[in-house]
Order: structure tokens, then sequence, then C-alpha cells
């Protein structure tokens, strides 16, 4: 994540490479597919690192302009995971978009470093920047798992079950992800978290999609990783289906509910590979036939967390509006 960003004096400056930065990124916006133009400028090299740090502000920014802002967000969140960032864009300029984002919270952070770091010593020592620093850590830590997704749950019983998982398990216990992260969203992020945590804990990691730029986004992660995990593209349903050997645990985060506030982009992706827009009985659909074939091959002590699930009046909605007596848990248990 972008933060205590430093301005060098070139940022305001080079007015017609960031013109070119510009038109390569409305080049993106204009193309049949977004990601793979993005994905192949990025592979072709034609921009330096810091031009690419440009390249994904200005995305960001005409993504806002269509009143995108979950695409805008991923793309100034991927801005700051490129090597250097910090070193080419004002905190004060990345401030002030994120606020335009509605992420407040997230120019916080920022603000909060910035200023902690340029304290002179002579007003604050080390003990006490580090007192300082900890106490604001806590603070957003209880703001954050307010606003965590189903990861955090499964993850949870992960960590306070995993003996008994192992015990059930007659290999390395394997975790299964369907629906590969697609955006680079604080408090999102499954499939790193994920991969995170079994790297940590010495486990099998897999994640699918019916998305290549997802599964291509996923090896990338692993690779920084330095973690063996892998990314299958394939549509979840028929991954598990097919799948050989008994499950562990599963995160089903795939085929999204029709809420009514999709994004163009997120649509069109839909379109693209399984053939038509987001709808309510294809997601049921999906989701219970991922559920038909976990119930045959869940592990002794398996797990099952189905993510974008609650109840109303008695009644499973969302991603888990047909009955699903495989899944162990829910959003709605945390």
């Amino acid at each position: 994540m972008i933060s205590g960003l430093q301005a060098p004096s070139t940022f305001h400056g080079q007015r017609a490479a960031r013109s070119r930065i510009a038109s390569k990124a409305r080049e993106c916006l204009q193309s049949d597919d977004v990601h793979d133009c993005v994905d192949a400028i990025v592979a072709s090299g034609q921009l330096s690192p810091s031009e690419l740090v440009l390249f994904f502000i200005e995305l960001s920014d005409q993504f806002l302009q269509l009143n995108d802002k979950i695409t805008a967000l991923h793309f100034l969140q991927t801005a700051g995971d490129q090597p250097g960032a910090e070193r080419q864009v004002p905190e004060i300029f990345v401030d002030t978009k994120f606020i335009a984002l509605g992420r407040s919270e997230l120019a916080a952070d920022i603000a909060f470093r910035t200023v902690l770091l340029k304290t002179k010593d002579l007003y604050l020592g080390t003990a006490e920047k580090t007192a300082i620093e900890g106490a604001y850590h806590e603070i957003r830590m209880v703001a954050k798992a307010k606003s965590e997704h189903g990861h955090s749950l499964l993850l949870a019983y992960l960590q306070s079950h995993l003996k008994e998982i192992r015990a059930g398990s007659s290999t390395s216990p394997v975790v299964i992800e369907i629906g590969t992260t697609r955006e680079n969203i604080p408090s999102q992020g499954s499939t790193l978290k994920i991969a995170e945590f079994c790297k940590e804990n010495s486990l099998q990691f897999i994640t699918v999609d019916m998305d290549p730029h997802n599964t291509r986004m996923g090896a990338e992660m692993f690779a920084r990783l330095g973690a063996p995990f892998k990314a299958i593209t394939a549509k979840g349903e028929d991954y598990l289906r097919e799948y050989q050997g008994s499950l562990d645990a599963v995160f089903l985060d795939a085929y999204d509910f029709d809420h009514g506030q999709h994004s163009e982009l997120r649509q069109n992706r839909y379109k693209k590979f399984l053939g038509s827009p987001i709808n309510e009985a294809a997601c049921h659909q999906m989701h219970l036939d991922c559920a038909e074939s976990i119930l045959t091959k869940l592990s002794v002590n398996g797990v099952v967390c189905l993510d974008d699930t609650w109840l109303v009046d008695g009644n499973w909605t969302a991603k888990g509006t047909w009955p699903c007596h495989s899944c162990s848990i829910t959003d709605s248990d945390a």
C-alpha cells in the first residue's frame, strides 16, 4: 500500500511523458478487454518503473471519472504496490485521491505515518513513537476487523482447528479457494491472506477462477511470496467436480449475487467468460453445484466457508440462497 510518500522534483514535470501515459490508459478503457490491454502494456516493457506508477494512477483517475470507485481504488492500490512507488508520488497527492474515492481512513493512515516519520527525535524518542504507533495500530485493527470479508472467518476457524484438520487429512491439508481476488482492495484480498496463512502453516493452497486475468494475478502473487501454490483458470464447479482427492478446507467466493451495484467492467468479464451478465439463478446454481461436489470429498474434519451469505427471517440469502448442508460455517456465524 502507498504510505509515507515523498515528492520528487520531477513529478509535476515531463508533460509529454504524462500525456503519453494518459493516452495509454484511455487506450485500455476503450479496448474490448481492459485487463488484457493493461496486462499487455505492463508485460511489454514500454513503461519504466516510474511511468508504471503514473500509468496505474491515470487508470484510477479515469475509472473514477466513470464513477467506478472500486476499480479506481484497485488501480490506485496497484500503483502503490509498484517498486519504488514511495519515491514517485507526493503523499498529499495520494491522500486527496483516497478521499475522493470515499476512503478517508486510508488517507488517515498515510497522514499518520508521514507525520510520525517526520517528527524530530528532539520532540519524540523511539519509545514514544513506538507507543503512539502501537495505539494507532490497535484502533485501526478494530475498524479493519469490521470490514473484513468471509476469509477472516475461515482463517480464524483454521487457526483454532488446525490440529483436528491435520488429523483428518491423509496428506498435508489442502485449502481450495473458488474465486480468486479480482481487485486490490483493502479488507478484501482473500487470495493473498489465505496464501500467507497456508505458507506460514505449511498447507497446500489452490485458487480457482474462470477469469484468466485473476489467475495471472494470483500466480504472480504466489511467485512474490515464494510459495508453490497453484492458480488455476477454470469454472469452480467444474474444478471441484473433477478434483481427485479429499478436500480439507474450501472457501466459496466466486459467482456474485446480483446486488445491483456491479460495475460495467465486472459485468463485461462475466459476459466474456460465462456468456451472460451476473444473474441470481446462475449464482445459486453454481454454489449448489460446488456444494454437491464438496459433500462427497470433504475430509473427516474438513470445513467449508461460503462468503456473502446471511440469514433473513430464518432463510439463507445472497450466495447461499439454496440450501447447502455441506457448509460448516458462513458469514452469519461471525
